[in-house]
């Protein structure tokens, strides 16, 4: 496990030095590592008052597989939201970073990760992420508080 952490550090810290606008990279927390599975669908709490966009992109060691992104688009569902995303079954094994950015938002949230069980096919990862999304609950709709809570879904 030490290797993983080692090799997660070096990765987090070219990502941090990459994504940080400043001269020097700042700390970046890497640890508790979230353990995560192709295939998983992890579930995101969003404090989302203003129903803005938001996006999650997650980038992998293995530098053979580009990022992936995906759009969180929220309708007519102002208040907090349960945001899915899958993590592709064709992933590589290994570190991965997790950011989420929300329009007209400064920062990012980063979830760092190690996947396991993904199957590592790049030709199969690109055909799998044509359509992927995240797809947004409404856990609350304030906007029309009388109507059941309306679901995205992908386009």
């Amino acid at each position: 496990m030490s290797n993983v952490l080692k090799c997660l550090s070096l990765f987090l810290f070219g990502v941090a030095a990459g994504l940080v606008p400043f001269s020097q990279p700042l700390p970046v927390l890497t640890s508790p590592v979230v353990q995560a599975r192709a295939g998983e669908e992890l579930h995101y709490q969003l404090l989302n008052s203003r129903n803005i966009s938001c996006q999650a992109t997650i980038t992998f060691q293995n530098t053979t597989f580009l990022p992936l992104s995906a759009l969180a688009r929220p309708k007519d569902c102002a208040g907090d939201q349960v945001a899915k995303f899958r993590i592709p079954k064709s992933s590589p094994n290994g570190a991965a970073a997790l950011e989420w950015e929300c329009s007209g938002i400064d920062g990012t949230a980063l979830d760092l990760m190690v996947i396991s069980g993904g199957d590592g096919d790049w030709d199969l990862f690109s055909a799998e992420n044509e359509a992927d999304c995240v797809t947004v609950n409404c856990r609350i709709n304030s906007t029309h508080p009388f109507r059941q809570p309306q679901n995205t879904t992908c386009p």
